[in-house]
């Protein structure tokens, strides 16, 4: 699947250019139809959400345990159970669990 930039209000650009290294079309990171927990910051982020349910199947979770992590950069504390994923994204940090 091809993310196409196309016709998508210029506000979300760059929420896509924050997932562009994590979506399927790219690197096969997070597999499509996938579920990702957050933290309730994230979790609030409807924007986020919507963009990635449209366009990737992702889902979002604020329930813990899912093989992958996603927390704001100001969010300062790494949760227990997962590592870093090591990539540079602007506003949010990506975990695996270990």
């Amino acid at each position: 699947m091809a993310l196409v930039l196309c016709g998508i209000p210029a506000i979300r650009l760059l929420l896509f250019r924050n997932f562009m290294s994590i979506l399927p079309c790219r690197c096969i990171l997070i597999p499509y139809n996938s579920i990702i927990s957050v933290t309730p910051y994230t979790w609030d982020d409807w924007t986020l959400q919507a963009c990635l349910y449209r366009y990737h199947r992702i889902a979002l979770t604020r329930t813990m345990g899912e093989s992958y992590y996603l927390q704001g950069k100001t969010e300062a504390r790494q949760p227990v159970g997962y590592q870093k994923v090591d990539l540079t994204l602007e506003r949010y940090v990506l975990y695996r669990v270990r």
